[in-house]
C-alpha cells in the first residue's frame, strides 16, 4: 500500500514522537520537515528539512504534499502554525497512538488533535483541534478539551472537567472533578486543582498559593 505523505512542522524533541507515530500509521509517512532553523530530525532515520514554517505552500506544490502535523508543544506556537498550515491549503491529521486507550464514545471534534503514547480517554470526552494530550495523560468520563490545550505527560483530569484553550496543565498534575479551568491558564508540574480558575491563571505546585 502506497502511503501518503505528511509535513511535520517543527523539528524539535516533540517531533520524534510524531515521526514515530506516523511510522506505524498504515496511511501516512513523514516525508520531512518545515522548520525555521537548519537542522535534522530523528526517529532513527534522518528526515530533510523542507523548508522554512513562511514556506509551507511552496513545500505543498514542491513535494506534493497535501497532510501536515504540527509539532510543537507551545500552545500559542501550536496555534499559530496550525493557522498558517490550514491557510496554505493542508489538511492537518488527528494522530492517535496504538497504545493510547480512547473510548469509543470519545469525541474527536477537530484536526490537528494528538493522543499520544498510553495516554487513557473515557467515555463522553470531546477533544477539539489542536489539543496535545501527551504521555500517558489521563482524561476520565464527559471532560471538554477546547483548542490547542496541552495536557503534559501524566497529567490527570477527573471526570467532567472543562479546560479553556491554550491551557497548560503540566507535568503529573491532577484537577478534580467539575473543575472549570479558563483559557491560557498554567498549572505547573504536580499541581493540583480543586476550584476553578479564571481565564490567564496560574498555580503554582500547591493550590493555596497562586502568582
Amino acid at each position: 500500500m502506497i502511503k501518503s505523505k505528511v509535513l511535520v512542522i517543527g523539528a524539535g524533541t516533540l517531533s520524534r514522537l510524531h515521526v514515530s507515530m506516523l511510522d506505524q500509521h498504515e496511511k501516512y509517512e513523514a516525508a520531512g520537515f518545515a522548520e525555521d532553523e537548519v537542522k535534522y530530525g530523528y526517529s532513527g532515520r534522518p528526515l530533510p528539512v523542507l523548508g522554512s514554517t513562511s514556506e509551507l505552500r511552496m513545500i505543498m506544490d514542491k513535494h506534493h504534499i497535501q497532510f501536515a502535523v504540527v509539532a510543537v508543544g507551545d500552545n500559542k506556537t501550536r496555534e499559530r502554525l496550525f493557522m498558517m498550515a490550514s491557510g496554505a491549503g493542508y489538511e492537518i491529521l488527528n494522530l492517535v497512538h496504538p497504545s493510547a486507550i480512547v473510548a469509543k464514545e470519545v469525541y474527536l471534534n477537530g484536526f490537528g488533535i494528538t493522543i499520544m503514547p498510553g495516554a487513557i480517554v473515557n467515555p463522553g470526552t470531546m477533544i477539539l483541534s489542536g489539543a496535545l494530550i501527551n504521555t500517558k495523560a489521563s482524561i476520565d468520563h464527559d471532560c471538554l478539551i477546547h483548542e490547542f490545550v496541552h495536557l503534559a505527560p501524566g497529567a490527570s483530569l477527573a471526570g467532567c472537567v472543562i479546560v479553556g484553550m491554550r491551557t497548560l496543565i503540566g507535568l503529573n498534575a491532577a484537577v478534580n472533578s467539575r473543575v472549570e479551568i479558563g483559557s491560557d491558564c498554567i498549572v505547573v508540574s504536580g499541581g493540583n486543582v480543586f476550584k476553578n480558575m479564571a481565564n490567564g491563571e496560574r498555580l503554582k505546585h500547591t493550590p493555596l498559593r497562586r502568582l
